[in-house]
């Protein structure tokens, strides 16, 4: 008797439980989709901040710049860049 009840209460919870699965696999989705948003938002950003610091720094001399500063700066751009493409790559595909 007790091996039928449990399988009645676990039918019962298991159908009681299904939709609150599925509003927080939404919610989950939902949030996932935010921070992605966010982080192409942030990119951009970088993006934007990294252009016109380039356009202040071509008003000044370049010989006054180190060349690692101008390497660097050139490898983080790169990574905003392709951190950018990725992100508007996998807003796209949601």
């Amino acid at each position: 008797m007790t091996q039928f009840l449990n399988t009645i209460l676990s039918k019962v919870f298991s159908i009681n439980t299904a939709p609150l699965n599925q509003n927080s696999d939404i919610n989950q989705t939902s949030d996932l989709k935010t921070k992605h948003f966010q982080n192409l938002h942030t990119s951009l950003k970088q993006l934007e901040f990294i252009s016109c610091f380039e356009m202040h720094l071509d008003n000044k001399k370049e010989d006054s710049y180190k060349l690692s500063f101008l390497q660097e700066l050139a490898r983080i751009k790169y990574s905003a860049e392709v951190n950018t493409i990725q992100s508007i790559q996998y807003c796209k595909a949601v």
